[in-house]
This record gives structure tokens, sequence and C-alpha cells, in this order.
């Protein structure tokens, strides 16, 4: 079935690595590990981070890979990894010595339709939600696995859109615990996840928008089909730790929940996080205005757009918002 592809699950998708004398501040040699065979493309023309070739920044480090503070101690070696879409489950491992990791997390959008004269929506695809916390690296942190949520489109009734979107809903996006590949019923496995937005039936109706109190609805992270019998997939449920429901004939479909683990496994101490939604027809994404939300290059989470993921690895803890 067209748009099931999970893609290889990957070795070490993310490692840094330093030689010489090591440091937060940028001395050392930096070098990006990328997964082997990564097709890196990003979705709807969007930037592509993480790649070989990167160009490296001032001080030799590849831009997407960027040395965070020092602790005072001179030897932490830490920095920031970015995953834009790219259809397959990445694993990674925290870089050795960093203290803390900081997950940001956006859903993607599900399918906008066209809409009624008069309306006064400003869009009415489904927005992604957002969904960040952090995590302090005690001992041994387990492997861990990225998933970047597809954007919902219609006129593909039936497919499942990476990240677990169906007919027009969104995938979602988050981290895992690795490092087998992740499955709809893995929710065991969910470390941080931001819900991706529901599919949207023509006319003046907005989509749900993941991590929304009424998302959800499913008893896996999948999203529902459409219920309106027409297969026509456009306003299916997004993808979420519980998926969204289907909508019926002029209903929408309702975005993804989200959610974070506060009892992780050996290696992680759970510090604190946050959950945001957006207004329904808004066209706004949840925390846009944060410096790892790319707009207007990648604008993710927004209707028809694809999920993001950025992981800071830092050696002090991150300040509040």
């Amino acid at each position: 079935m067209a748009g099931r592809t999970t893609g290889p699950l990957l070795g070490t998708a993310l490692a840094l690595f330093a030689t010489g004398p090591l440091g937060c501040a940028g001395s050392g040699e930096w070098i990006y590990v990328p997964p082997d065979g990564w097709d890196a493309r990003a979705d709807d023309g969007g930037t592509v981070e993480g790649i070989e070739d990167v160009p490296p920044g001032d001080d030799g480090a590849p831009e997407d890979v960027s040395p965070a503070e020092t602790d005072g101690t001179g030897d932490v070696p830490c920095g920031t990894g970015s995953f834009p879409y790219g259809n397959t489950q990445e694993a990674y491992t925290a870089p050795p010595g960093a203290r803390y990791m900081y997950i940001k997390a956006w859903g993607a959008g599900g399918n906008g339709e066209a809409m009624s004269p008069g309306c006064a929506l400003a869009d009415n695809g489904g927005i992604g939600g957002y969904t960040e916390a952090v995590y302090e690296l005690v001992g041994e942190p387990p492997p861990m696995i990225v998933i970047v949520g597809g954007k919902g489109h219609a006129d593909e009734a039936g497919t499942m859109f990476f990240g677990w979107g169906q007919d027009g809903g969104g995938g979602l996006s988050g981290v895992f615990i690795g490092p087998d590949e992740i499955t709809p019923a893995d929710q065991g496995k969910a470390l941080v996840v931001a819900g991706g937005g529901g599919g949207t039936w023509p006319g003046c109706v907005a989509g749900g928008t993941g991590n929304h109190p009424e998302a959800g609805g499913q008893t896996t992270m999948m999203g529902a089909r459409s219920t309106s019998g027409d297969e026509t997939g456009v306003n299916g449920g997004g993808g979420g730790y519980h998926g969204g429901d289907g909508g019926g004939r002029n209903e929408p479909g309702m975005g993804g929940t989200g959610y974070v683990d506060e009892t992780p496994p050996a290696g992680l101490r759970y510090v604190r996080h946050r959950m945001l939604w957006a207004v329904p027809g808004s066209a706004e994404a949840p925390n846009d205005e944060d410096p790892d939300y790319p707009a207007p290059d990648y604008e993710p989470a927004l209707s028809e757009r694809a999920g993001r993921v950025v992981i800071h690895f830092t050696c002090e803890e991150p300040p509040l918002i």
C-alpha cells in the first residue's frame, strides 16, 4: 500500500565525536556521522539538514551539529541535532559526557481543502501539536529512535502516512526508546510525542489540531480512517500517542494526542515538559516563534506540512521558557 514505507531502521544516525582538545565551547574537531543510506530529502521543498556535505561553520562544526556551552571542565562534548522529514526512523545515541537532553517536536499538518466563499478561517488543514521535554542523562542513556511525521494530503484513501496519520491525517513526531523499529502499538516505548493534525472535509470546517484536548480517540498511535464512506481520503485522523478519530461527511478528522514520559527508563531522569496546541483553522503553528522553528523556509506543523524534531544536548540545564 502506498505511503506505508518505514524505510530502513538505521544504526547511529546522530553521533558526535571530538578529537584532540575537547570542549563544549568549540575546541576540538567535530565530526558528523550520517546514517548509512539516509535519504535526507526535505518535504515540500524545505531545507535539508544533517547530510554529509553540510558546509562547516566558523568553528569547523557542521551547522546542524553545533557546540553548546561548557560546564567548566572543558571536556564535555555537547551539540544539537536537527531532524527534518525523511520517511525513515532515525536511530541516535546521546554524545558521551552530555548532561541534559532537550527535545522539541512538532507534529505534521493534516490535509487542507477548498473553503466555502466567505469562510473566516485562515486555513482549514489540521495543525500539528508541539511537545518539548528536558531529561537529565544519568549513567548510560538508552538508544533512541526519532520519528518525524509526514504531511497529510488528499486523494490517497486508505494510505497511512509516515508517523501513522491516515486518510489525510498528519503523522506524529517524537522520540522513542530503541533500538528496535517502532510500530503503532509501541506506546510503551514513547518518550516524547507531538500529535499530527487531522484532515478536513471541504468547506468551512477546520481539521482537528494535534495535542488538543479533543484530540485522540484511538487505542494505538495510528489515526483512524475517515467514516464518510466516500473513499476520498481527506478527513482521517492524525497520528499521536493516541491517534485521532476520523471524521464523517462534513466533519473534520481529529488530531493525535501528545505525550511525555515522566518515569523514563534507566539512564534518563525527567526534569520538565510542556505541550502546546494550535487554534483550529488559525494557520499558526504552536511555538512558531521558537528559534528552532525554521519558518518561512519549512513551516512544520502547518496544513500539509511535515513535522520536525530538534534535540539539544547541553552541559547545563536548559533555562525555563
